[in-house]
């Protein structure tokens, strides 16, 4: 008689603290709760990967798929609604398309000048021309859309090329032609650098407004400063101390908007912008209603400066958690199992 086969003991099934399955899915699932979902999914996806048949495999592939869920994704709507889409709209395009239009008649209006255009008919026709021109433009360069920042972007160097070029044109005491050169140079030189800088940088709405803003309000403080003086400059300097300076206001909001230092939004900006505005207005309502001084610069605009300075920091403080987003709680409930049968529930939260 044969002898029996000898009996083996059934072999003791891994801990979950030794097997690496279950402890990569303990891992990912705390990940999970402290909100680093990356390192969540690629645990989870190891698990599928190295231990198809292995019945951790059936809970990564279910929170793999609550997690790659339409409603788990992060709210960019939110995000957009913040600091403005990076995505095209349609709003865009059309403001876009709007400001170009108008910009191409006042292209054609000083190819008029340059030209001495003299015939109402042929007038009509160059500024027609050039509406065309700005209208077919834009709708042919945004096709396939473009974002609020971008057109915001070439719409602000459009305004930013004509203001240089009256600019200069003063400094250098241009005749007739030559400020209407300098002027469609700037316009032309400004949409393309604002094209460029959209193209490249792809910023948001808020941070075209506060490169606008800081060149707006660096430009104003440097008029104020000659105004308060009495204009003792000659006013050649007076106009291109006041363009350097915005123009540096310019490159340093964009800077701040480039390196992240001071995100914006754009309806932020244009409340520090209208607080700016009304601190001015009440400044110089104060000396005309006070000391009814209106002949006299520095007794008229030194209450303006005041309250330009006085409008712009309340504003800025007073919107200081304009930006800021709601107060939520993100809430994590998950169920790992426990060796020998049952489960444990699980909760995490960011509040």
């Amino acid at each position: 008689m044969a002898p029996a086969p000898a009996s083996h003991a059934p072999a003791a099934a891994p801990t979950s603290a030794a097997d690496p399955a279950w402890t990569l899915y303990h891992q990912a699932f705390l990940d999970s709760v402290l909100m680093r979902p990356e390192r969540s999914k690629a645990a989870l996806q190891r698990i599928l990967a190295d231990y198809p048949g292995h019945p951790a495999a059936l809970f990564a592939q279910d929170m793999l798929h609550t997690m790659e869920a339409p409603e788990a994704q992060p709210r960019v709507a939110e995000d957009d609604e913040r600091y403005g889409t990076l995505r095209p709209t349609g709003l865009a395009r059309a403001e876009l398309t709007s400001f170009q239009t108008l910009a191409g008649i006042g292209a054609a209006g000083m190819l008029c000048g340059l030209a001495e255009c003299d015939d109402g008919r042929v007038i009509v026709v160059v500024l027609a021309v050039g509406a065309g021109a700005g209208l077919a433009g834009s709708l042919l360069g945004t096709r396939k859309g473009i974002t609020p920042g971008r057109a915001l972007a070439i719409n602000s160097g459009t305004m930013w090329g004509v203001w240089n070029g009256v600019a200069v044109s003063v400094v250098a005491d241009a005749n007739d032609k030559g400020t209407f050169g300098a002027i469609l140079a700037g316009q032309v030189l400004g949409t393309l650098g604002g094209a460029v800088v959209g193209a490249f940088a792809n910023p948001t709405a808020g941070d075209v407004s506060l490169a606008t803003s800081g060149g707006l309000w660096l430009g104003g403080l440097m008029f104020m400063i000659h105004a308060v003086s009495d204009f003792a400059a000659d006013g050649k300097v007076v106009m291109l101390t006041t363009m350097l300076a915005s123009d540096a206001g310019l490159v340093g909001g964009a800077l701040l908007s480039a390196l992240d230092i001071y995100p914006m939004s754009r309806s932020r900006a244009l409340l520090i912008d209208s607080g700016g505005i009304l601190g001015t207005l009440v400044g110089m309502g104060l000396s005309v209603l006070v000391k009814n001084e209106v002949d006299n610069a520095p007794a008229f605009f030194g209450p303006a400066l005041a309250g330009m300075l006085v409008g712009l920091s309340s504003a800025t403080y007073l919107t200081r958690n304009w930006d800021a987003p709601e107060l939520e709680a993100d809430v994590a409930v998950g169920i790992g199992p426990v060796e020998g049968g049952g489960a444990t529930l699980m909760v995490g939260g960011r509040f």
